[in-house]
């Protein structure tokens, strides 16, 4: 559909938003068609356009690196409003984990997730998100979550974890709303979660795959309930004063301004 309405906006300038990086899934079959866009048919929309937006840092110098001299970064926001901190928060027993995302996706990385789960009895993993219901100790799936239910989901966390294995995590949007929330975040330093995560400040960094680096930085959190208190007030002004949706709005109106002259 980009590419028809490239053909059809004829000479209109076209600002284009692109938010990931590959789009291949490991999967033979849908790998073929997606590496004949990526290579053949993107690259041309992508020279085509007067200026591009990314999701991350990380997406413009490594898939749009070709383009990086005419692209900007809006990364996306969060409703603070919204999520926002539960008025009283007591950590529990058994610690509580969150997990949000497509958990179909091995990228995501929740089977590293439920390795370290192995090695911490004294914690319960709430997985949020269509998943593979496999019987687990101390794992409850609920599936996917929406409005309020996914706000008090993020609440009522000790820890929010994204344990993504790949390049593919653009950004880590469920990190940020966790961080919104004031709770305390862990992600994979893969792809652009670096680029939102500074590991000791506003959340904690861990090798992508490594289910005992995982389960130990976890441990971290439960041992030390100031770091945890730490981390999930920073968060919080992080998501107040750098990914508000009034500043992404500026900032994309700004870049339209100055792109979409006749």
């Amino acid at each position: 559909m980009a590419l028809a309405g490239w053909w059809a906006a004829g000479r209109t300038p076209i600002v284009l938003t692109y938010h990931a990086g590959s789009m291949r899934k490991g999967r033979l079959a849908a790998d073929v068609p997606i590496w004949l866009f990526e290579h053949l048919l993107l690259p041309l929309l992508l020279r085509r356009a007067q200026h591009i937006v990314a999701s991350s840092e990380f997406v413009k110098q490594s898939f749009l690196s070709a383009w990086s001299h005419k692209t900007s970064v809006v990364t996306p926001g969060v409703d603070s409003e919204r999520f926002k901190p539960a008025l009283n928060h007591q950590s529990q027993t058994p610690f509580k984990l969150v997990f949000v995302g497509d958990a179909r996706d091995p990228r995501k990385g929740l089977g590293v997730l439920l390795q370290s789960m192995a090695q911490l009895p004294d914690c319960h993993l709430h997985v949020i998100g269509h998943a593979l219901n496999v019987m687990t100790p101390n794992v409850t799936y609920h599936g996917p979550l929406t409005g309020q239910d996914l706000v008090q989901a993020y609440q009522s966390a000790d820890a929010v974890i994204l344990p993504s294995t790949t390049n593919a995590e653009s950004f880590g949007m469920t990190l940020l709303e966790a961080m919104s929330c004031g709770r305390p975040v862990i992600g994979s330093n893969v792809g652009g979660i670096p680029t939102l995560l500074q590991d000791g400040t506003n959340g904690l960094l861990v090798a992508p795959g490594d289910a005992d680096a995982l389960a130990k930085t976890i441990r971290r959190l439960i041992q030390d309930p100031s770091l945890a208190r730490k981390l999930g007030r920073t968060g919080r002004s992080l998501a107040l004063n750098q990914y508000d949706w009034d500043s992404r709005i500026a900032q994309t109106a700004a870049i339209l301004e100055a792109n979409c002259h006749d």
